[in-house]
């Protein structure tokens, strides 16, 4: 009996290593997978980032160069306007001033 329970301790004890070392390989399988996963994300976040990054550049050169034509425009639309402001006053200040001459020459010939 003795030799039995001896041959079943030691059957125990292959399976029992076999299924340790079966662990320890399995685990290290497992954490190399996870650490190449990790890496692998890792990339495509720094990819992802300086893609975004260059996306946000250009986007802002975009705005700049409409802002640019935007601002150039409403300026032309601005010295356009004061330029007909001022033409129309000057206008309406040379028929006041005709209309005052003459209302002055028609008093003066009145009396």
């Amino acid at each position: 009996r003795a030799k039995k329970k001896d041959a079943a301790s030691r059957v125990l004890e292959r399976l029992s290593s076999a299924s340790a070392t079966g662990l320890a390989g399995t685990m290290l399988q497992y954490w190399s997978k996870h650490a190449r996963d990790l890496a692998r994300e890792r990339a495509e976040a720094a990819g992802l980032q300086e893609r975004l990054k260059k996306q946000k550049v250009e986007a802002r050169k975009a705005l700049e160069r409409n802002l640019g034509v935007s601002v150039s425009g409403i300026m032309t639309n601005a010295f356009s306007d004061w330029l007909s402001y001022y033409r129309e006053a000057k206008q309406v200040r040379e028929m006041k001033e005709q209309a005052e001459r003459k209302m002055g020459e028609y008093q003066s010939k009145r009396r």
